[in-house]
């Protein structure tokens, strides 16, 4: 993917309706949005910054930026948006019977 590739693509994902962006859906405790994401990762993938020197430009620590890393070369920009905290299962749950 070139460089206006990646932007476009960046474009379409995250700013499909910028008049109608929800700043509801961005993490109370984010240091960067999922656009700043995607520039962070474009830093490192394409322009080959170390982890270090991202961590450093974005004030994050240099493993939340490999994590991000990571995700987007498994989900590509889709990865890198806001996605929900709640356990996906629990495993100590309460059965019902007990309830």
């Amino acid at each position: 993917m070139t460089h206006s590739k990646f932007n476009r693509a960046l474009n379409q994902t995250f700013l499909r309706h910028p008049s109608r962006r929800d700043p509801a859906n961005i993490h109370q405790n984010a240091v960067v949005t999922a656009r700043g994401r995607a520039l962070m990762v474009e830093r490192v993938v394409r322009h080959d910054w170390s982890y270090r020197a991202a961590a450093r430009a974005f004030g994050v620590d240099p493993r939340t930026v490999r994590r991000w890393v990571a995700r987007f070369r498994v989900h590509g920009l889709e990865g890198l948006r806001d996605r929900s905290s709640r356990p996906r299962r629990q495993p100590r749950c309460t059965t019902r019977q007990t309830q």
